[in-house]
């Protein structure tokens, strides 16, 4: 505009920030970019919540993985604990043989005294019979006590194997929960910063009707944000186009709280 003598003329500012220009009406690319805004916002919102399930699911079965842990834990020491008594009671039940056997022999040969015989001949393979039969019986004796306290063993380490495999994965839950934290975190970050924008992108401008519909879901389903103003903006479109043009210079001024988060 070329400059009259004697006439000031005012100057529109330039507008820089981001958002509506205040200068200027509403345009449909700012309807766009505020339909844009708004997806991002419900989107990032819905992605946080969905983490923060997800976390707490992991968290929830880490805590089992490592309960089942330590029942296997205590399975392998219970198992370690029967393989030590199988070893005692056989070695107990070797000593009652060994016990045993003596006193036979003992008892054999005093008879053989008693009766006037020598160590010789029959009476000295029926004391043979009862060593070997003594000595037969302590070594089923102790092999049945290392194949029962194998068992045991190998019982234990089994567990031991379990507890192990309980805890990594137990561990990889964890992990997971931390990354679905972190991520559940980040989406809610965005979002606030997405909420900011939109706060930047309002402004002080008026609302059409088509906006106000737009921001609409923020106030009524997610919590996100409260615009009571808009409640109720789907009944202004209702009316037709003109309407909704005219609403530019009557609409009320409609402001978006980020820390509503």
């Amino acid at each position: 505009m070329a400059a009259v003598e004697g006439v000031t003329v005012n100057k529109e500012t330039t507008w820089t920030g981001i958002g509506v220009d205040p200068n200027s009406t509403s345009t449909a690319a700012d309807t766009s970019a505020l339909k844009g805004t708004v997806s991002d916002i419900l989107g990032l919102t819905s992605t946080a919540a969905t983490d923060t399930a997800a976390a707490t699911g992991a968290t929830t079965q880490a805590e089992g993985y490592k309960a089942e842990a330590g029942a296997y834990q205590n399975a392998s020491d219970i198992a370690a604990q029967n393989a030590v008594i199988a070893g005692i009671a056989g070695d107990i039940k070797s000593a009652q043989q060994a016990r045993t056997v003596r006193t036979t022999i003992g008892t054999q040969q005093a008879q053989v005294a008693a009766g006037g015989f020598g160590a010789a001949g029959s009476n000295l393979d029926i004391l043979r019979d009862s060593l070997q039969q003594g000595y037969l019986t302590q070594q089923l004796t102790a092999s049945q006590t290392q194949l029962t306290q194998g068992g045991y063993l190998e019982e234990a380490a089994a567990s031991k194997a379990q507890k192990s495999a309980a805890d990594a994965t137990a561990t990889a839950a964890t992990n997971t929960a931390a990354a679905f934290t972190s991520a559940a975190s980040l989406a809610t970050a965005n979002a606030a910063s997405a909420t900011a924008a939109l706060n930047n992108f309002i402004g002080t401008s008026t609302l059409t009707s088509d906006q106000k519909l737009l921001l609409a879901p923020l106030s009524n389903t997610t919590g996100v944000a409260t615009v009571p103003q808009i409640a109720g903006a789907g009944e202004a479109l209702g009316s037709d186009t003109a309407e909704s043009t005219s609403s530019r210079g009557s609409g009320s001024t409609v402001k978006v709280w980020g820390n509503r988060f």
